[in-house]
């Protein structure tokens, strides 16, 4: 007999689901803060990859970008289904979870490169930007994903050595490139840019 001829009774005895409440993105953003230098912006995040994902307006690697939780922000988001807030920046998302807060929150910026580390990565076969991340928690916490489009080669993730006054090769087992994205997990505050190894 050919299975697509069964024919099934609709069941009469289920119940249309409860309707569930779902908080729009703005009540679950409400303990974070916005500023780009030093002033205060009104932004928009949308559900993206995973991440409630804000970007900026006319992002510039010139600006500084400064994102402020308050305690419990970070675990809302993710009790939201969410992996975290994420914040895009021209060719990098950095995604910022529940790991990153503090007993104060969360204070974290995107910052202007240092002339020093600029130089540096000069001499480095840079190929996708380099940004600064400042933030006031130690913890491992941040994702960030590197739009790799258009690069050839062998890739790799570099974060400037402040004492050494150079940039060092990441270990592998932090980071993976599929396609033309690298993704890096468990990162901490720092320096990083995506270099060409071979």
């Amino acid at each position: 007999m050919n299975p697509s001829s069964y024919q099934t009774s609709p069941d009469l005895g289920k119940k249309d689901p409860e309707p569930t409440y779902i908080p729009s993105t703005s009540q679950i953003l409400s303990g974070m803060k916005v500023q780009v230098n030093g002033k205060d912006v009104v932004y928009q995040a949308i559900g993206s990859s995973g991440w409630l994902l804000m970007t900026p307006d006319s992002y510039s690697a010139a600006n500084t970008y400064r994102f402020r939780a308050e305690k419990g922000a970070l675990k809302n988001i993710v009790a939201n289904g969410y992996n975290g807030f994420g914040v895009q920046a021209g060719k990098l998302m950095i995604g910022i979870t529940e790991k990153m807060d503090t007993a104060r929150g969360l204070d974290l910026s995107l910052c202007p490169v240092p002339s020093a580390a600029q130089t540096a990565w000069k001499n480095k076969s840079g190929v996708v930007g380099v940004w600064k991340i400042t933030c006031d928690s130690v913890s491992g916490g941040l994702t960030l994903t590197f739009d790799c489009s258009g690069q050839t080669g062998k890739l790799a993730l570099a974060k400037y050595n402040e004492a050494k006054k150079c940039f060092e090769q990441v270990s592998e087992k932090k980071w993976s490139v599929s396609g033309s994205i690298l993704t890096a997990s468990n990162m901490s505050a720092g320096i990083y840019g995506v270099i060409k190894i071979g």
